[in-house]
């Protein structure tokens, strides 16, 4: 029996856009998503759909015959020309919460990075070692968070402390059983996994539509197990020096890395800046999926 893929993304405002198989579900605004061109005819499956505001959005869809095109409409012309040259392949794009920061790709093929990428994330894209496989998977979080995760099993992954328990996570994983995974930029700490080989997800989301997503996966015929919620004020934590390597079979490691020449100066410049932000609820939910 034929696995159904899992895809998932976040939006601003407590928006999501979910699909499990050819089923797909959302909540919130996502820009775009009321034109002509996103509804109706043969485009019965959306692989991708990413949005930022209430102007920029991205879907890349396919009909039964599983002929690709993507549908734009953002104000970055590099990523327009990009996108538009490359209309029947099978596109991704994830946004990040600063102007010019996102970053598209194609499934076994080339990238592109805004100019506002992080610099961590931009280094690891062009390492001149991956240049004979393909990126699987890329997020973007907030303050400057961000993953690569490539087709040979090798991850690269700086969190910056934004994101704790979905490090926890990946500790015991390799890059090889992520085939989906989606940090929030608009809500540090929220995050969506999906791992293939053992038909589980976990996540961490907004109680706005926490239920709703619970609901949808259990219909789909996913068990739920271990839903909580919690509400608190959350203190961003400051950049971190964490960063997270893996090679294709290893799991996740956390490695510290202490530069003593910038460590004085980035501790006078934390001293300074304390920043609270409030979450909100949030929901915390590990998913077993027994979808074929």
């Amino acid at each position: 029996m034929e696995r159904k893929k899992v895809y998932f993304n976040f939006g601003p405002d407590d928006s999501y856009f979910l699909r499990i198989g050819e089923q797909h579900r959302s909540f919130g605004y996502i820009a775009g998503r009321s034109q002509n061109q996103w509804t109706g005819g043969k485009w019965n499956c959306f692989d991708c759909v990413a949005w930022k505001g209430t102007s920029y959005y991205f879907a890349c869809r396919r009909g039964p015959d599983y002929i690709n095109q993507s549908v734009i409409d953002v104000q970055f012309d590099p990523l327009k020309v990009w996108v538009e040259a490359r209309q029947h392949a099978p596109l991704q794009l994830v946004f990040g919460e600063e102007t010019g920061c996102w970053f598209a790709w194609m499934l076994h093929g080339d990238f592109l990075m805004g100019s506002n990428i992080p610099t961590g994330m931009h280094d690891a894209a062009k390492e001149a070692g991956k240049v004979y496989t393909s990126i699987r998977c890329a997020a973007l979080g907030a303050n400057g968070a961000w993953l690569l995760i490539w087709d040979d099993g090798s991850v690269r992954v700086n969190l910056r402390g934004e994101y704790p328990t979905l490090e926890e996570q990946l500790k015991g994983l390799s890059g090889d059983d992520i085939t989906c995974i989606a940090i929030n930029p608009f809500r540090p700490g929220d995050y969506f996994l999906y791992e293939a080989k053992t038909k589980t997800a976990s996540f961490r989301v907004s109680e706005a539509f926490g239920k709703e997503l619970n609901d949808t996966l259990i219909s789909a015929g996913i068990t739920t197990k271990e839903i909580t919620f919690s509400s608190k004020a959350l203190v961003a934590t400051p950049p971190s020096l964490l960063e997270v390597v893996c090679s294709p079979k290893q799991v996740f490691e956390v490695t510290t890395q202490a530069v003593e020449d910038d460590l004085g100066a980035l501790t006078n410049a934390i001293a300074t800046v304390v920043k609270v932000a409030k979450v909100g609820a949030a929901l915390v939910g590990v998913v077993s999926c027994n979808v074929m």
